[in-house]
């Protein structure tokens, strides 16, 4: 009897806590292997262009303002370049527009008028982006609207923001 004594005497609070972890340890791993997991389905038919790895499609640029004569050396038919390699993507339309500016004038009018030296320009470009999930990318760039984009040809280097992304479509006779 003396001995029970002095062994319950020597259980302190901490290994009480210590054999209350190790049960709940157990008891978890139990539930755990016990109950059967059900399988994650991704659904990719809500994807925006389907199930495809690739998708053809047509691609909206708007560059940041620079000097009409860089955004004159865009040409249609001019191919897309990333790290001296070609992508699969050609201008198919470029227009340049006039860079609107907000000033306040010697009368203290504010005024919105084209800048007189800065353009920019609207480019469209038809191109094959591919889809890895979660992301859209043109050659190795990720490719998303309302981000920027460096916009490169052999003859010009330009940051833009993509403003539209839409699938090619054809129409079948």
């Amino acid at each position: 009897m003396a001995e029970k004594k002095k062994l319950l005497r020597k259980i302190h609070i901490l290994d009480i806590f210590f054999i209350f972890l190790v049960i709940t340890v157990i008891v978890v791993m139990v539930m755990k292997l016990s109950i059967p997991q059900e399988e994650t389905v991704i659904n990719t038919a809500d994807l925006s262009f389907g199930s495809k790895t690739e998708q053809e499609v047509m691609i909206t640029f708007i560059t940041v303002p620079f000097e009409e004569i860089m955004l004159q050396e865009i040409h249609v038919g001019d191919q897309l370049v990333e790290l001296k390699d070609y992508i699969n993507g050609y201008v198919e339309s470029v227009s340049i527009i006039d860079y609107d500016v907000t000033m306040v004038d010697n009368n203290g009018i504010v005024i919105t008028e084209a800048h007189p030296y800065e353009k920019k320009a609207v480019i469209v470009v038809k191109a094959t982006i591919t889809y890895k999930e979660p992301i859209y990318k043109l050659g190795t760039m990720q490719i998303t609207e309302n981000k920027e984009f460096l916009f490169n040809t052999e003859e010009v280097k330009l940051e833009t923001i993509v403003t539209d992304i839409s699938p090619v479509t054809t129409v079948e006779e």
